[in-house]
């Protein structure tokens, strides 16, 4: 079959796929079935390749070097006090003389760790600056990350009403309520917003609701491409204009 009559035949069948319509293949075209069966897959990839995919793997990957580092520095200072018979110490202490080989290793892996995460949260500030500057304003680069990521994407957060919003981060708390253990959660990440968390414990869940109110506001103007509005909704927030 000569090659320009291979490209029409193959862009036929992916339209007849892409439509969902039933394909006759012929039973001994493997190839232009395999042709067409790659290039649906890489359509479908290029699709799904929107930046803040690579942004929710980077939250996910910091709040696992978060861990990693967190849990490096306890056996560290539980291990340092051992050695030094005395009461634990900073992670960073410098290590005494006696000190075991494994301890001086396990401390470079700290370091390493601590600067690691440093690095990628770095990255992440910056990334989300760009890609969702409402967002950023009215959060924080951190916080609008982490948000993102526990929506799953900027499009279904924009999707997402204030009230769900207001509960990401706190599904645990949500289906134990759901199942008659416990009270309804106030909030989730948005506590870890100065607003929330600096108030007194009896207004939180009112804050929450409003920074949520915001939220979804602001990820609608950066998912579709508004003007960026976060420092005008921060200050309405701070104002009580809600």
């Amino acid at each position: 079959m000569p090659p320009e009559v291979e490209t029409e035949v193959l862009v036929q069948l992916l339209a007849q796929v892409q439509a969902g319509e039933a394909v006759a293949f012929p039973a001994t075209d493997n190839a232009t079935l395999r042709d067409a069966t790659v290039q649906q897959a890489y359509c479908a990839l290029m699709k799904a390749a929107t930046p803040d995919r690579s942004l929710v793997q980077g939250v996910a990957a910091l709040m696992e070097c978060q861990t990693q580092t967190n849990l490096l520095a306890e056996r560290l200072s539980r291990w340092m006090a051992e050695v030094a018979g005395a009461a634990r110490q900073p992670p960073a202490t410098e290590l005494p003389s006696n000190a075991p080989e494994p301890l001086r290793e396990l401390q470079i892996v700290w370091q390493e760790s601590t600067v690691r995460e440093e690095r990628l949260r770095g990255w992440l500030e910056k990334k989300i600056v760009t890609f969702a500057p409402s967002l950023s304003a009215l959060l924080g680069p951190l916080l609008a990350a982490r948000l993102i990521g526990a929506a799953g994407s900027l499009a279904r957060l924009a999707r997402m009403p204030g009230s769900t919003i207001q509960t990401l981060g706190a599904e645990k708390a949500l289906f134990a309520h759901l199942g008659g253990g416990g009270p309804p959660p106030k909030h989730g990440l948005l506590l870890a917003h100065s607003l929330v968390r600096n108030a007194l414990r009896q207004q939180r869940g009112k804050l929450a609701r409003q920074l949520a109110a915001k939220v979804a506001i602001a990820a609608r103007l950066d998912c579709y491409g508004g003007e960026p509005q976060g420092a005008e909704l921060l200050a309405a927030l701070q104002n009580g204009d809600c």
